[in-house]
């Protein structure tokens, strides 16, 4: 299986359904500020979030792609 086409980065898991993620991506896409507990739930307790923080706009086909390849069906 592959990804040809997408946008955006993959949805953070346990944050609250649609209203939560929306929040999420709205505290990192804010230059100042942002509810910063929320910031450092995604960086050190989420399931599938990133050290880095979030950037929402982002999507990568071909880290995803190998994300892909390595499930094991």
């Amino acid at each position: 299986m592959v990804v040809i086409t997408g946008e955006g980065h993959r949805c953070a898991e346990d944050c609250g359904g649609p209203p939560g993620w929306q929040d999420l991506k709205d505290s990192f896409a804010k230059t100042k500020g942002g509810d910063k507990e929320r910031k450092e739930w995604y960086k050190r307790m989420c399931s599938n979030g990133d050290k880095k923080g979030l950037n929402p706009y982002e999507w990568d086909i071909l880290s995803i792609n190998a994300e892909l390849a390595d499930i094991k069906v």
